[in-house]
């Protein structure tokens, strides 16, 4: 099945590397029309031009969950800084500075987008003429891989751990966790802010079922991956304030 590398945004990428994105990521373009038909269920890999020599260089890369047509707005509305840009007026800026648009992009006009899941964001990024990927310098998206270019782009790029080292980094973390004050943010109500370490490890782990029931987690749309949500199994501090307010919260609506 092809897999594709793209070329992207240098902004964008960073934009949403340094927020820690990587679920639900568009992928927009100016074009309306899907880098590939049959990409869906396989990796887009991501390179911009980088600076200071202005060489094409991956940063990272993620699984497709799908493709759709639509206007700059609903797409904002849909994936918010998602989109890879802190607000609207930020991504029509880097909608327009393509140099292959042709005309003004404003709110209404549909642009194409691709969603991608379980992205990877490098830690720095790879010179892709260095692992033997070659783009042609006039492409102005991007073009298929073959197996074997897919393969040596996620063979220079493997830095997963173990399962091994897995268990005993969620260990460590674990302790630290406990151990520690529950670190509170403020939004609509207060509530215990997980690690998203921890969460992205224990997804990792334990990627198909349950930890405590031991079935199988639905699909997401596209059957690209499945969804899970990271709860406490062992009370941290001042979760049972939080769980007896709550609680009678709900008694009170009942």
């Amino acid at each position: 099945m092809p897999s594709y590398i793209a070329k992207t945004h240098e902004d964008w990428a960073s934009f949403l590397k340094a927020e820690g994105i990587t679920d639900s990521v568009n992928f927009w373009s100016p074009n309306p029309t899907p880098l590939l038909k049959a990409l869906p269920g396989n990796r887009l890999f991501l390179f911009p031009k980088c600076p200071p020599d202005g060489k094409r260089r991956l940063v990272g890369y993620g699984k497709v969950r799908e493709y759709f047509p639509a206007s700059v707005e609903e797409a904002w509305r849909r994936f918010a800084s998602g989109n890879g840009a802190s607000s609207i007026e930020e991504k029509l800026e880097r909608l327009n500075s393509f140099s292959s648009v042709n005309r003004q992009i404003d709110q209404t006009t549909s642009i194409g987008n691709t969603v991608l899941d379980e992205v990877v964001w490098l830690d720095e990024p790879v010179t892709i003429e260095n692992m033997g990927i070659t783009v042609a310098p006039n492409v102005v998206r991007g073009r298929s891989l073959s197996v074997d270019e897919e393969t040596a782009l996620l063979d220079g790029n493997s830095d997963t751990p173990t399962e091994d080292d897995v268990r005993q980094l969620l260990a460590n973390l674990n302790a630290q966790y406990r151990a520690a004050p529950s670190n509170r943010k403020l939004s609509v109500s207060n509530h215990i802010e997980r690690n998203p370490l921890l969460v992205k490890l224990l997804k990792q782990l334990h990627s198909e079922v349950c930890q405590l029931c031991g079935e199988s987690f639905f699909w997401k749309r596209g059957q690209v991956s499945r969804y899970s949500e990271v709860h406490h199994i062992k009370e941290p501090q001042g979760w049972e304030a939080t769980f007896q307010l709550k609680r009678r919260r709900h008694d009170q609506r009942s």
